[in-house]
């Protein structure tokens, strides 16, 4: 039944007893997130015994953002955000390309040791993905029993989305009761996508100009082509549990709605009452399938719910939301 589907969002690696069961599974390929520099190893073991069947994804999680990494003042300086990117570190004011080399100091601190790691991962895997990033609103910290801080989250989570946005990588997210803090993120970002297109658009008008004027049958297009916006080429919103309200809002950003796509699963998703709202409200050729499982063993059984849970509500076949979604996946992973 599974042939061909892709898992967009799953983390496999945390139960190693039953991984042996990859070869088995009926489903194409799998996102295998990683969530912490202390088990990107693991993604990349898992990607080594199954190399046709593992997408790898590489980032630190909300949950792990205070726990496993240095506090922000000690690497802020190593680490433009995204805000930066639009200003000329890595993208520059026109949106042209990343530089090929890390920031200044990013290896010359101990504290951004784990962002010059991620970097290098990026690099040699040309085809991870940055996952399992995000924030998250209301999950607390087990040992404390207080919330994770958002003023290590935020930045961890723009750092990020910068080294994704350098390197051009699609990022899957974590957005847990932070739905309207993070369409504002990505409205600021849309802003500044647009301030790009439309100085790119006035620079290809006066070029065009100046060819007439000259009798210049050069194609000014060809000469001055359109800009990389500092915005990852693809955005996932996994396990999506926002109002279908932000999800539109999301989808219809001017600039960067376009590189939206929202994934489902039933260990998350099927919990609420709003279901099947969400689901509706996503376009079709943005909607994704995911178990989002921690254990091999259940993939399938989820998946095969998923897909069945998203073809009632859509009203289509199972194989049909199978097409559509591993069609959807293969987009997000070509972006």
């Amino acid at each position: 039944l599974l042939r061909g589907a892709i898992d967009v969002h799953c983390h496999v690696i945390e139960t190693p007893t039953t991984l042996d069961r990859i070869a088995d599974l009926p489903v194409q390929r799998l996102i295998v997130m990683g969530t912490q520099p202390d088990d990107w190893h693991l993604v990349e073991e898992t990607l080594a015994r199954f190399p046709g069947r593992i997408v790898p994804a590489f980032g630190v999680h909300p949950w792990h953002a205070e726990r496993a990494l240095p506090p922000h003042a000690a690497w802020a300086a190593s680490a433009p955000g995204v805000g930066e990117l639009a200003s000329g570190d890595e993208v520059d004011d026109k949106g042209n390309g990343a530089r090929d080399t890390p920031p200044d100091g990013l290896n010359g601190s101990a504290a951004s040791a784990w962002l010059a790691r991620l970097r290098s991962l990026l690099k040699t895997y040309p085809q991870a993905i940055v996952g399992e990033i995000g924030l998250d609103g209301v999950a607390t910290d087990g040992r404390t029993g207080k919330l994770y801080p958002m003023e290590q989250q935020l930045p961890v989570f723009d750092a990020q989305m910068a080294m994704a946005i350098a390197l051009n990588r699609p990022v899957s997210i974590h957005a847990v009761h932070v739905h309207g803090r993070i369409l504002e993120y990505f409205r600021a970002m849309d802003q500044r996508c647009g301030r790009i297109r439309a100085a790119w658009k006035q620079d290809l008008q006066r070029l065009q100009r100046k060819h007439r004027l000259e009798g210049n049958t050069t194609d000014a297009a060809e000469l001055l082509p359109p800009p990389r916006l500092p915005c990852p080429p693809a955005i996932m919103m996994h396990s999506f549990t926002a109002s279908p309200d932000i999800g539109r809002s999301l989808v219809r950003l001017p600039c960067i709605g376009s590189r939206f796509f929202f994934s489902f699963s039933m260990a998350v998703n099927a919990r609420s009452k709003k279901f099947s709202e969400r689901v509706q409200a996503i376009p079709d050729d943005r909607l994704l399938v995911e178990s989002d499982l921690h254990d091999t063993a259940h993939v399938a059984e989820y998946m095969v719910a998923v897909c069945r849970a998203v073809a009632d509500i859509r009203g289509w076949t199972v194989d049909e939301t199978i097409r559509r979604t591993t069609q959807n996946a293969d987009a997000f992973l070509a972006s």
